[in-house]
């Protein structure tokens, strides 16, 4: 009972962030999608503390399951088929740079962020 009571919590608090996200989205001057919102919203809550093993059940259950989400993504670019062998160049080349690019990116701030840890926080990792 009390593994089920932990689940409803831990699902209980990813869903509410996701709704305070689809909440704030309309607000922003920007568009950013409400689950991006939430996911912030929940990081910010990791990061001030909020104990790790209270949304953990949700997460591991989640995670068990994550390649079923990417079915229907699968089954939706079938649909697509005659589009994709038409410009299949671009988007390869598309793919291929902007893989480049974000390795590249997160590359360059490790190091700079590696440059500004403590010397004692490096030889501990």
């Amino acid at each position: 009972m009390r593994t089920f009571c932990s689940g409803i919590a831990s699902f209980s608090i990813l869903v509410l962030c996701q709704l305070a996200g689809q909440q704030i989205a309309p607000y922003l001057p920007i568009p950013i999608p409400g689950p991006v919102i939430g996911m912030v919203i929940l990081f910010t809550m990791l990061c001030c503390k909020l104990p790790t093993r209270i949304v953990h059940p949700a997460c591991t259950q989640l995670i068990k399951y994550l390649p079923l989400l990417f079915i229907a993504a699968g089954v939706g670019v079938l649909g697509y088929l005659d589009e994709i062998q038409t410009d299949f160049a671009a988007i390869t080349s598309a793919l291929l740079l902007g893989t480049l690019l974000s390795t590249a990116i997160t590359l360059c701030m490790g190091l700079i962020i590696q440059r500004y840890l403590p010397k004692s926080d490096k030889q501990e990792s």
